[in-house]
């Protein structure tokens, strides 16, 4: 495995984590993005389609004009045909006269005879070529028409389960968001969020730890009162001060809790 190729594994993993993420933590980014490659491929699809379309316009176009030119080249056919016959006709009749002049002139029209069944003879080899080929475009015409059906029908069932899938989503996010909502708004309303028992149960984590805190003054004021009488005096009253107000508060929470 090349370096390039590992680089763009790291890249490709890089990029699911991301939309991992996204699809996780902002699902209205995952909507849009839906939304914008929704409108990318079909804009893509869509130019595909029109040159498939195109193609087989011009395909069946070819078709309509080998059929006219056919039976236009017929119809010449038929006419050079029909002149030849008469401009042969008149030019025996001519030379059978007799007469120099006219044999002059049914040569000049035998002449032109000639030329006309070669004319008739180029345009019937066209003609026939025309005609071998028709076949062959017919179906490639009647080919290049069904893909186009087919891309057309492939198209029509992925943006109509596109767009249902968008739409299902769209009508989940906004379930989704609404029973959020609801669910925050009955979290708040629930008589669960004003249960007393948490704030004393609190309180009272707070009230022993004043009086562990209280206590322990206590015990250092009275071990440091040979150093200082009258730090150690003051120090002692702090104590007992903070001690009491301990036991007064454990006894106003004590008076706040429900009785069962």
């Amino acid at each position: 495995m090349g370096a390039w190729q590992k680089i763009g594994n790291v890249m490709v993993g890089m990029g699911l984590l991301v939309a991992e993420e996204m699809e996780n933590s902002n699902p209205k980014a995952v909507l849009a993005l839906a939304e914008q490659k929704r409108r990318e491929a079909s804009a893509i699809y869509l130019k595909q389609l029109g040159d498939a379309a195109g193609f087989a316009k011009s395909l069946a176009d070819q078709v309509i004009k080998n059929v006219n030119q056919i039976d236009a080249n017929r119809l010449r056919i038929k006419q050079l045909i029909a002149a030849v016959a008469a401009t042969q006709a008149k030019s025996e009749a001519l030379i059978a006269t007799g007469d120099k002049a006219k044999i002059v002139e049914g040569n000049q029209l035998k002449l032109a005879a000639v030329g006309d069944q070669q004319k008739a003879s180029a345009l019937a080899s066209a003609t026939k070529q025309l005609v071998e080929h028709l076949d062959d475009n017919k179906a490639q015409a009647a080919a290049s028409e069904a893909t186009y059906q087919q891309r057309k029908r492939e198209f029509e069932g992925w943006d109509r389960m596109t767009s249902e899938k968008i739409n299902e989503f769209r009508d989940l996010l906004g379930e989704t968001q609404m029973q959020e909502a609801q669910a925050v708004l009955a979290k708040q309303a629930s008589p669960l969020n004003f249960d007393p028992n948490d704030a004393l149960n609190s309180g009272m984590e707070n009230l022993k730890h004043r009086k562990s805190s209280a206590e322990g003054a206590v015990r250092v004021a009275s071990e440091s009162i040979q150093s200082n009488p009258y730090l150690v005096s003051q120090a002692e009253q702090e104590a007992r001060d903070a001690a009491a107000l301990a036991e007064f508060e454990r006894e106003f929470a004590a008076e706040a809790t429900p009785k069962a």
